[in-house]
């Protein structure tokens, strides 16, 4: 069954490389960890997603989180709370901290492309980079179409002034039309010095990293090994969270607090039975009105998407 799941999602992965489009040379001044590296999930002959690891590479607990870069509460937490994870207890050696992408939209996917095309180096401060700046390349693709046009020439002619570059010059290499949904993503790296280039070769159709940013989708399992179907998502070892991992809450789970952070709070239990089991801070597929993931996309893009 899984192996099903697995030639399924690597099919819808395939189909994602038809739907993006083409990305720029990048070279964010965003300070990494000497600790950070980039590995892969275990090898057994399986796809396995890129992840950052940071921290102590043998420490005893795990802190795994999935997340996505269109997802709006993975931005705050990773401007606001993994600073805190990262001063107490990352950089201490006390935990491993583990990042994986866990992609519900096309945009997911290519942001991903993008911050695996310059390798390991890069990755990180990359993602980092987008997530701390979604207003800028995410915010206005949501908008109604009227006010997104009219963004995105404001868009245009705001780098053109910056780079000194021709707003039509920039259109044209870029490929950049009103329908363009990469068309924000595209001016957003060319602004951060990606050159047209990379921009370009970065989008392009890659089966081998978009089978490896779907395969995420296998092992974000809950207890009764349905998929996860909401970002940020955490697990401290095996066991997944109810909630955000915070640092008051790790504190006592290192400790061996009475309370497990993993059981349903009373409000969980009181929904009716038909209604899925959402954590109270996270987010669910939220396109049109939360500028996050489409509300009905709890997997990756449909195969019948076109460019």
């Amino acid at each position: 069954m899984r192996y099903l799941i697995l030639l399924g999602i690597i099919g819808i992965a395939l189909v994602v490389a038809f739907v993006t489009k083409r990305p720029h040379n990048v070279t964010p001044s965003i300070q990494t960890s000497q600790t950070n590296s980039l590995a892969t999930a275990p090898q057994d002959n399986k796809v396995t997603p890129p992840e950052i690891v940071l921290g102590n590479q043998n420490a005893k607990n795990t802190v795994t989180m999935y997340f996505a870069p269109t997802c709006h509460h993975c931005s705050e937490y990773e401007k606001t709370i993994l600073p805190e994870i990262d001063k107490e207890f990352i950089q201490t050696g006390k935990i491993k901290f583990v990042m994986r992408i866990l992609p519900f939209h096309s945009l997911d996917f290519s942001v991903g492309k993008i911050a695996l095309f310059y390798g390991k180096d890069k990755f990180q401060e990359i993602l980092k980079l987008f997530l701390q700046n979604q207003d800028k390349w995410l915010a206005p693709v949501f908008e109604e179409e009227h006010h997104k046009e009219k963004s995105l020439k404001e868009r245009i002619a705001e780098v053109s002034q910056k780079l000194n570059m021709d707003a039509k010059m920039i259109e044209a290499s870029l490929g950049i039309t009103h329908d363009d949904e990469l068309a924000f993503v595209k001016l957003f790296c060319l602004e951060n010095g990606w050159s047209i280039k990379d921009i370009l070769s970065a989008l392009k159709p890659n089966p081998e990293i978009e089978r490896s940013l779907a395969s995420s989708h296998l092992i974000a399992l809950k207890k009764d090994g349905e998929m996860i179907d909401y970002v940020p998502a955490f697990y401290i070892n095996e066991e997944l969270q109810e909630d955000w991992v915070k640092p008051e809450g790790l504190r006592e789970d290192l400790a061996g607090g009475s309370e497990k952070k993993n059981k349903p709070n009373q409000a969980k239990e009181e929904k009716p039975l038909d209604q899925p089991s959402q954590p109270s801070d996270h987010t669910k597929s939220e396109v049109t009105e939360e500028n996050t993931h489409d509300s009905q996309n709890q997997t990756p893009p449909p195969a019948d998407a076109k460019e």
